[in-house]
């Protein structure tokens, strides 16, 4: 979503969405972020997908992308994440 469909969703404008946000402390990007790194963690734990599904699922371009982004949010790899997730279980 962008900011002016998200902001029709919940009858406003783009422009109040963002002065709200930015009021909260907080912003669009980081609010997709943080639903995208949720996603991916469920998929990555809860399903087999390969990683490129898992990027597309989750709004990424290309894998590469997403693999960068997965270890911004985490500090680890969607593969070591998966990895490490499976030893425990």
């Amino acid at each position: 979503h962008n900011a002016d469909a998200l902001g029709a969703l919940l009858n406003m404008s783009a422009r109040s969405l963002h002065r709200q946000l930015r009021d909260e402390g907080a912003s669009l990007q980081q609010l997709k972020d943080e639903v995208r790194g949720e996603r991916a963690r469920e998929l990555l734990l809860r399903t087999t997908r390969p990683l490129k599904q898992v990027a597309a699922a989750v709004g990424f371009r290309n894998e590469k992308s997403f693999i960068r982004a997965f270890r911004a949010w985490t500090g680890q790899s969607p593969a070591a994440f998966r990895d490490a997730a499976r030893e425990v279980a």
